[in-house]
């Protein structure tokens, strides 16, 4: 008779299918701890007891072989990180170590052509990110995913969809359409498209990362996690129920505006709870062979069907594609101003990859030319002996120069601001006796954002300074002669340059620039930014930096200060991803911290409060006064300190800051004040009116108005801030 099954054989089946011949010792263990007499005959026959036996087959004539051939394993992935797809110290490691398992699918493979066999061609170029196509992610080193996610392009799209060259919206594709149909009709050919690399971060516009950290979290994320997770993506994208809900996955990729950068962010806050990181989702779309290479490179070549209107894409973050194909892929390293010599003359500019990435007193980027719509023009001889004249020498170092001012020397600064205007300003007075929720729904209504869809500060995107996503934050501010408010905040993160221990003159002055402006419109009593460094000498490291992983509540802010105050540390920021402790009138020393932080316990003391270990950092900063000491309500000196900071910087500055988006953003901003005016205590009048004015005409409107006389916000604060005196202010133009 059959020995019948004891409920041990499954366990030690299933140990002999994962050791192996190693199985019989733990086996072993396992019998002793069930109080079974472990001999060595005992366990053998246990062995033997729990093993599968083997069955008899039937006979079958043997098979023909198969024709295709078994498919492949995977290819795995595996790739160092540029330091703008993942910048945060905790991160980097998973970044570094990350295999990306991928499977790939039919593709049209890029023929080698030479930019010198173009010579006479028309040609457009425009803006594309470094996602790569013709494959799909199919784990993340040990957690394969339930379904795998398509790497679409990019740079490759061309290639990757049949009869399609580039994907965007509808209004982007007309352009180009336009575009091509007006360079065919001077040349009576079809354009070719060569578009140029974006930096790495522009990946998160797109629903792939995306996409990839919602199924990384649907098989590695414990349930009840995956539970919070739903309800918190709920708040986003209300029809959301499940992770493994098709439907629901369905309405998360769709989601578009402003709810794309927040639901990246959302995912990303669960990176240690079973979640992917932002970082790593987009190492993990990224093309690697495209990384490492300056921004506004020159990949590929396709061609663009000028007779054949924009059509449905494949592509879900781009509903429109232009009709054409892709031709090959260049062998020279070029770059699109090569292309463009009229518009690098006119920056004064040599090389190719000369310009600056941000604000540079001074100089005029073309930079910003490029992104607001597609160039086009014709490959001359001209351009091509300028190109070879370039190539003859030994272009390495160049592009490697290049790559380092781009990606360079640079730390993340930290830009925090409120919405509620400030409490002298006389705008809104009720909204700071207001409870939690109503100024939190104030500073959350997407009409005080200062975000675009994919999270980036839109003065900074302006201003074309690479930059890190916003986070949210708890604003922590006391004013002069006030008490402590604590309001929702957020925190812009432009990359900044560095040298000498200190934020660098250009990068100053694009972060004076910026947050002046944010918080004149917003009427803030001041606007404040700082860095911490840590690449200083010691004796400089006296101030702290503590990791959190997101926005902290006001009550530890408050006790992290009562603790700092014993140490020369009275300042506490929370920059949404951490805690900066220092004392913006002068921290201590370097040693007087060392010896706070281990002689007198103060390092023990943050670990209990914060559950993580503060490092020493130097912190380099700026306060701007804004309406702190304001003057006479439409005496106009906040404006004439504004616009006289304006003018320090090249026209081009001044018009980039008259951007549509910014426009639209001070526009939003006075009507939500106005429509909540009579709930909180009424409006400024001056406050206002200078919105409306800069809404409709920008910085430029700003200076008739003063010129007219019209009532505009006032204070000398600002000005003082940058050592100008009220005689320093003119009538000349920006």
């Amino acid at each position: 008779m059959a020995r019948k099954k004891r409920p041990t054989d499954l366990l030690f089946g299933n140990l002999l299918d994962e050791f192996g011949d190693a199985a019989a010792p733990i086996i072993r263990r396992v019998m002793a701890s069930l109080g079974v007499d472990a001999d060595e005959q005992t366990v053998r026959r246990a062995v033997e007891a729990a093993a599968p036996k083997p069955k008899a087959k039937p006979k079958a004539k043997p098979k023909a072989k198969p024709r295709t051939p078994p498919q492949a394993p995977p290819r795995v992935q595996r790739r160092s990180v540029d330091p703008r797809i993942e910048s945060r110290r905790g991160e980097l490691p998973k970044v570094e170590t990350m295999e990306v398992s991928l499977a790939a699918r039919p593709t049209q493979q890029p023929a080698d052509i030479s930019v010198f066999d173009l010579e006479g061609r028309p040609f457009i170029t425009s803006m594309s990110d470094l996602s790569a196509a013709g494959d799909e992610v199919v784990g993340i080193d040990d957690v394969r995913l339930p379904q795998p996610v398509s790497r679409m392009g990019g740079q490759d799209y061309m290639f990757d969809q049949s009869g399609q060259v580039w994907a965007a919206d509808l209004a982007s594709a007309t352009k180009h359409q336009e575009l091509a149909e007006a360079l065919r009709a001077q040349t009576g050919q079809d354009p070719l498209f060569m578009p140029w690399s974006m930096a790495p971060p522009a990946i998160d516009f797109s629903h792939m990362p995306r996409e990839l950290m919602l199924r990384y979290s649907q098989a590695n994320m414990p349930k009840r996690t995956q539970q919070r997770l739903a309800k918190d993506i709920q708040t986003v994208v209300p029809e959301f129920i499940d992770i493994g809900d098709p439907k629901s996955v369905g309405a998360f990729l769709d989601a578009a505006g402003a709810r794309r950068g927040q639901l990246n962010r959302l995912l990303d806050r669960y990176r240690d709870e079973g979640g992917l990181g932002l970082g790593s989702a987009r190492m993990a779309m990224t093309d690697a062979e495209q990384l490492g290479r300056p921004l506004t490179s020159l990949r590929n070549v396709g061609y663009i069907a000028s007779d054949i209107p924009p059509m449905p894409s494949q592509h879900p973050s781009y509903p429109y594609a232009i009709p054409g194909g892709g031709i090959g892929r260049l062998r020279e390293d070029i770059g699109a101003l090569e292309l463009l010599p009229d518009l690098r003359r006119s920056a004064g500019i040599e090389g190719p990859f000369d310009f600056p990435v941000g604000v540079v007193r001074g100089v005029k980027s073309p930079l910003r030319s490029l992104q607001m719509k597609p160039k086009g023009g014709v490959i001359t001889e001209d351009i091509l002996r300028d190109i070879e004249a370039r190539l003859a020498v030994d272009t390495t170092s160049e592009l490697s120069d290049a790559v380092a001012r781009q990606m360079g020397t640079r730390q993340t600064a930290q830009a925090t601001s409120e919405r509620i205007p400030y409490r002298g300003s006389g705008q809104l007075p009720g909204l700071l006796q207001a409870d939690d929720a109503a100024r939190a729904a104030y500073s959350m209504d997407p009409r005080a954002s200062w975000t675009d869809e994919a999270g980036n500060d839109i003065i900074y995107s302006a201003l074309g300074v690479p930059q890190r996503a916003t986070q949210q934050a708890t604003g922590f501010y006391t004013p002069p002669g006030g008490v402590l408010e604590t309001n929702p905040a957020t925190v812009a993160k432009p990359f900044v340059g560095v040298s000498g221990g200190d934020i660098d003159p250009a990068s100053r002055g694009m972060l004076d620039l910026a947050e002046s402006l944010r918080n004149y419109i917003d009427a803030q009593g001041a606007g404040a930014y700082h860095v911490g460094l840590s690449d200083v000498p010691s004796a400089d490291l006296g101030s702290l930096t503590i990791p959190m992983g997101g926005p902290v509540d006001a009550d530890l802010l408050v006790d992290l200060q009562k603790l700092g105050q014993q140490y020369g540390l009275s300042d506490v920021v929370d920059t949404g991803e951490g805690i900066t402790m220092t004392n913006f009138g002068g921290a201590p020393t370097g040693l007087e911290t060392r010896q706070a932080l281990t002689d007198a316990g103060l390092a023990g003391s943050i670990e209990q409060m914060t559950g993580s270990l503060p490092r020493v950092v130097n912190v380099a900063s700026r306060y701007l006064p804004i309406l702190e000491t304001a003057g006479e309500a439409g005496s106009g000196k906040a404006t004439s300190g504004l616009l006289d900071l304006a003018k320090r910087y090249p026209a081009d500055i001044v018009d980039s800051l008259d951007s549509e988006a910014l426009r639209q953003r001070a526009a939003s901003g006075a009507a939500l004040d106005e429509e909540m005016a009579a709930r909180y205590g009424g409006v400024r009048e001056d406050i206002q009116t200078a919105r409306r004015i800069f809404a409709e005409k920008g910085l430029r409107g700003l200076k008739e108005a003063q010129k007219q006389g019209i009532a505009l916000p006032g204070i000398v604060a600002l000005m003082s801030a940058y050592g100008l005196q009220p005689e320093d202010l003119t009538d000349e133009g920006l």
